[in-house]
């Protein structure tokens, strides 16, 4: 009879505690879409635009460096290819067992690789 009791007492508080998130997720999705963004820097956005170009950020422009592809093949990084993407097969795969001077004392493990 306690049991019953027990199970039916933990049940009503976990699906409390799932209402509650429920609902507060419901409730902050809610606030994120109604909420009125604050626009920054206003002043910047609506200032008049100069009409003139400056033609010191023009030349800088100019003055910059192009590179084609010849240039910097030796500086990109290689794609790495099917074969080194896949799997090892087990046989290649480091086990693990149990050390002889590990088994005489017994309350140290030590691990050494097998199969190297």
């Amino acid at each position: 009879m306690k049991q019953k009791r027990k199970y039916k007492r933990i049940i009503f508080v976990a699906a409390t505690a799932l209402f509650t998130v429920l609902f507060w997720i419901a409730l902050e999705s809610y606030r994120e879409l109604t909420k009125q963004e604050e626009i920054k820097k206003v002043d910047q956005m609506i200032a008049p635009l100069d009409p003139e170009l400056n033609l010191t950020v023009l030349e800088e422009i100019e003055q910059r460096r192009e590179y084609q592809l010849e240039q910097v093949e030796g500086y990109l990084l290689p794609e790495p290819t099917l074969a080194e993407l896949s799997v090892a097969p087990t046989s290649e795969l480091t086990a693990f067992e149990e050390s002889p001077a590990a088994t005489g004392s017994g309350s140290s493990l030590e691990l050494s690789p097998q199969g190297l």
